[in-house]
């Protein structure tokens, strides 16, 4: 967040929030449009480009951090024998899904990141290997 800036807190206000559960809601949506109201009262401060743009999504970076410097966390977790030998997933898939990732072939983000959840998982709910939160240095030895 050291470029964010966080503008929802007005909206937090209890007077602002009543009087938008008791708003009629034609006044919230028109013709398609959401947060009527709100963005009439708003467009000649912020203008129509912010007004009207797209929400955006905030993602982190962690197809890049696998790239870099978590890649070696990647293999350890994914490619151990602790993991291997669970027989859950195919290692030379997840190999290659790992290769085609670090080569930028394909971005693999989303699957490697939930099979590092599922494993992460595994070790601390079926192995019950951590009665804290394991550091990294204990996540794979």
């Amino acid at each position: 967040m050291a470029e964010g800036l966080e503008a929802r807190s007005p909206f937090l206000d209890f007077n602002f929030v009543r009087t938008s559960f008791d708003m009629p809601g034609a006044l919230k949506l028109r013709d398609g449009q959401t947060k009527y109201l709100l963005k009439r009262a708003v467009r000649k401060l912020l203008g129509d480009c912010l007004v009207d743009r797209q929400k955006q999504q905030f993602t982190m970076p962690i197809g890049d951090w696998f790239r870099s410097d978590q890649t070696g966390l990647l293999r350890r977790l994914l490619l151990g024998n602790r993991t291997t030998d669970r027989g859950i997933f195919n290692r030379g898939s997840v190999e290659r899904k790992i290769e085609e990732h670090l080569s930028h072939q394909k971005n693999h983000t989303r699957l490697l990141r939930s099979l590092v959840a599922l494993e992460l998982w595994h070790r601390t709910f079926i192995d019950a290997l951590w009665t804290s939160p394991p550091t990294m240095s204990e996540l794979c030895p």
